[in-house]
């Protein structure tokens, strides 16, 4: 591998730092300084649910965990190694308890970042954790890992392919964004503002439109229990822990094997709502469009009508119901959602031509979020597959003619030069 050298973190560094450690009760505010958490770093993008913010005069007076455009976050506890590049469009932020890299001219970000987010890299930071109680990445112990690097112009080449990689599945990703938005927006829209098609001519009633009917949230979905013994569980089985299940977020985007599920579980079936019972302020609300297998925590529930789902679904999903399910919850430590008590609230239904209607705009919605998963779930693969092999010198692409991402700025001519120099 011409041109590549074994280097260790700090030698192609700025400089290696730790975020800010200490007490952040007191410090957070509505709007201010983005301040990124161990939460907010995914393998390769920021996560922006439940972000917080710091006023900038704190902001200011803990400078050592100032991040800019460039810098790679990396988790130290949790999920020690986890790393990404914050983008360009986050020009002033702090962070707390992360490891902070700051690389030099002979270091592209993208590259090193896909480093620790690689198996060699997990393996890596790994076997290299501290502490006793909770194991750690140490800072001291990031700026000595040692790496075979490749040349700067290499690195950017591998950073463009799995930039343009990660480019499309974000994109995906905000494109499913925007769908959940548009029929939350329609629900809300019709449902609680009750500005739906027809209203100004409807006739009400004891507070029901013309066609509505009262009901309990029982008639129209009900609780699935369909137990899986651990000993019959399939190992190509889907499997939905609370874990994989975003805030705020109807898109099951995330699943994983059954290999380190030590108990039984419940079987859940493509159109199911998947609710987490622990904790219901978390609001975990997700529609499956796969079979598979979930934790006993959650709450499988399957709409009674065909023509239910769309409008069962974001009732369930709604802050209002959310606020309900979290007051009548059970349990003081760990408190979980009662669904004997949420089945008998009563609810107003509407017509079966207005359910027809609303089912006729965002199933499609649905339907392309389902689709667009999909998509992602297959880049994903295809950048997972290429990572181990770029980063090892198996797969070069340094003759190659690599169109660079808009995200990503031009090599710099001058430190592609300079790294050929110290090679």
């Amino acid at each position: 591998m011409n041109g590549w050298r074994d280097i260790k973190i700090k030698e192609v560094s700025e400089y290696v730092t730790v975020g800010f450690v200490g007490s952040m009760a007191d410090q957070y505010v509505e709007a201010g300084v983005p301040f990124l958490r161990s939460l907010n770093i995914q393998p390769f993008r920021l996560n922006y649910n439940d972000l917080k913010y710091i006023p900038e005069s704190f902001h200011d007076s803990i400078k050592k965990s100032k991040l800019r455009p460039g810098d790679v976050a990396i988790v130290r506890t949790g999920y020690p190694g986890t790393a990404c590049v914050i983008p360009a469009n986050l020009s002033d932020a702090n962070c707390s308890d992360l490891v902070i890299l700051r690389p030099g001219p002979e270091l592209n970000p993208h590259y090193i970042a896909a480093v620790f987010n690689s198996s060699f890299g997990q393996s890596l930071v790994g076997g290299n954790l501290v502490g006793a109680a909770q194991q750690h990445f140490n800072v001291t112990v990031a700026k000595e890992l040692k790496l075979r690097l490749p040349l700067r112009a290499e690195q950017d080449k591998i950073a463009a392919v799995l930039v343009g990689l990660n480019e499309l599945i974000a994109n995906s990703q905000r494109r499913i964004a925007l769908l959940e938005s548009m029929a939350e927006e329609i629900y809300r829209e019709w449902f609680v503002r009750m500005r739906f098609p027809g209203h100004g001519s409807s006739h009400f009633e004891k507070g029901l439109a013309a066609g509505w009917s009262s009901a309990l949230l029982g008639q129209l979905i009900g609780e699935v229990k369909r137990p899986v013994k651990k000993g019959d569980l399939s190992s190509h089985a889907r499997y939905v822990g609370l874990e994989h299940i975003s805030r705020k977020s109807i898109a099951l985007t995330m699943h994983s094997s059954p290999e380190s599920v030590d108990s039984d579980k419940l079987a859940f079936t493509a159109g199911d709502i998947l609710f987490s019972k622990i904790r219901p302020y978390l609001h975990k609300v997700a529609l499956a469009h796969f079979d598979g297998i979930c934790s006993t925590d959650t709450l499988v529930l399957k709409p009674k009508r065909a023509d239910y789902r769309e409008f069962a679904l974001f009732t369930v999903f709604s802050e209002t119901f959310i606020e309900i399910a979290n007051t009548a919850s059970k349990g003081t430590k760990m408190p979980r959602a009662d669904w004997h008590f949420l089945k008998q609230l009563r609810i107003s239904v509407p017509s079966d031509a207005l359910l027809t209607r609303f089912g006729a705009l965002t199933k499609p919605m649905l339907d392309e979020i389902a689709t667009l998963i999909a998509v992602s779930e297959s880049l994903t693969k295809q950048r997972d597959a290429l990572l181990p092999r770029l980063i090892s010198g198996k797969l070069r692409v340094d003759a190659l003619d690599i169109q660079f991402p808009p995200s990503m700025q031009p090599p710099l001519e001058a430190a592609a030069q300079q790294a050929a120099r110290n090679s």
